[in-house]
């Protein structure tokens, strides 16, 4: 109702503001000699600042804006005014009367600009929350800070923003009760003091180093794959040549005898006719030849096509060997944040019902994406030891603790 209310008075406003600023502009035309043009005058203008101003939000919308648009339209506004104000000069009251219709009019367009503006970034996400009043009074230096890391980092939620403080301040007190002091612990232990200028949580930068070794182990593993299918490849290369040059030696050892044979068959008709009788035994002989090469042609494909499936093979037993090292990684990995939740827990000092609500939250992260209701009851049970009705309350908790933003590790 709000809405329609408002969209009904800016009508109204800018259809009053445009009337008025007409009847004063044509009235000024027509005494400055505009004559039959005079009526077009007034509406020139405001077309025009209609149509700059739709045009600008329109490519607002398109996140393609145009200053130039906007400032054109500002002047032909302070034009109207000028005009409006020029009809009734002289009379000091009558030039304020004249110049407030036009401006009831810009008004109104300016506010719809805001509008769609403000739910243009809506649909982007680019809207950043504010941070509450009471907290910059509480807190001043804090708050800034904090302002400082939301403008730096991108960060547009006030929550995410907290929540990311919060992990931080969580993990340097966990840090200060293990080792005294921050110089004490380890490097790997640091990784979240040092990466926190960068945006991420402690639970990413304690990921990082094994990220980037599973990173690292991908790219050995696909380079010894492209090294193995290189190889393979000379070898088949290598045992086409073979083939090709017995094949042709096979061919001049052939043609040289029937060339010795034929310059013996000259001798004598008899020693002809034997040599004939020779030349199609050689010939019999060359033409079994070449089928016995044509079979050890196709026995060295058989071998190359079985070389081929061994290491077809032995690259899926590779594959298969890598998901199980990633299977085992990442059940290593669920292992340690339950750890990670269980201690956090245990410094926060939670109840045994809130505790039983994370174990659900994390079990629907870790295996339905976040969706609690794709959990089955009886699953819930099990995992909790408790009666259908309780897992229920236990679900709902959960589905109200990822709502308020809860992540696995905080």
């Amino acid at each position: 109702m709000i809405t329609i209310a408002a969209v009904i008075g800016g009508l109204a406003l800018a259809l009053i503001g445009f009337a008025g600023s007409y009847v004063a502009v044509r009235d000024l035309a027509v005494r400055k000699g505009f004559g039959d043009f005079a009526p077009f005058v007034p509406i020139g203008i405001d077309a025009g600042i209609v149509a700059c101003l739709a045009l600008d939000l329109h490519l607002i919308r398109r996140h393609t804006p145009w200053p130039l648009l906007r400032t054109m339209a500002h002047g032909l506004t302070l034009a109207t005014i000028a005009f409006n104000a020029a009809s009734a000069w002289g009379d000091e009251l009558a030039v304020a009367m004249h110049a407030v219709i036009p401006i009831l009019f810009i008004a109104s367009v300016e506010a719809a600009r805001r509008l769609v503006i403000q739910a243009a970034r809506l649909e982007t996400g680019t809207v950043g929350e504010g941070i509450p009043v009471a907290r910059w009074l509480l807190a001043p230096l804090a708050t800034v800070r904090l302002w400082r890391r939301m403008r730096l980092r991108g960060i547009t939620s006030y929550r995410a923003a907290l929540e990311l403080d919060q992990a931080h301040r969580v993990y340097g007190t966990l840090l200060r009760e293990e080792h005294g002091s921050p110089r004490k612990a380890p490097p790997l232990a640091l990784l979240p003091v040092k990466l926190a200028r960068y945006g991420l949580s402690p639970a990413e930068a304690l990921a990082a180093p094994s990220r980037q070794a599973e990173v690292d182990a991908q790219r050995e593993a696909e380079a010894a794959e492209r090294a193995a299918d290189e190889a393979h490849a000379r070898q088949l290369r290598q045992r086409q040549r073979d083939a090709e040059l017995a094949e042709a030696e096979a061919r001049a050892a052939a043609a040289a005898d029937a060339r010795r044979r034929e310059a013996q068959a000259a001798e004598s008709a008899t020693a002809a006719a034997a040599r004939r009788r020779a030349a199609e035994d050689d010939a019999a002989a060359a033409e079994r030849e070449q089928h016995a090469a044509e079979r050890r042609t196709a026995a060295a494909e058989l071998a190359l096509r079985a070389a081929d499936t061994e290491a077809r093979a032995a690259a899926l037993a590779r594959r298969a060997a890598d998901d199980e090292t990633a299977t085992v990684e990442a059940r290593a990995k669920a292992v340690e944040a339950e750890a990670r939740a269980v201690e956090a827990e245990d410094l926060l000092r939670l109840t045994p019902t809130e505790r039983d609500a994370r174990r659900v939250a994390r079990m629907a992260i870790r295996q339905h994406g976040g969706d609690v209701d794709a959990i089955p009851g009886a699953e819930i049970a099990a995992l909790l030891n408790v009666s259908t009705a309780t897992a229920s309350n236990r679900r709902t908790e959960a589905r109200q603790l990822l709502a308020a933003g809860y992540r696995e590790g905080i």
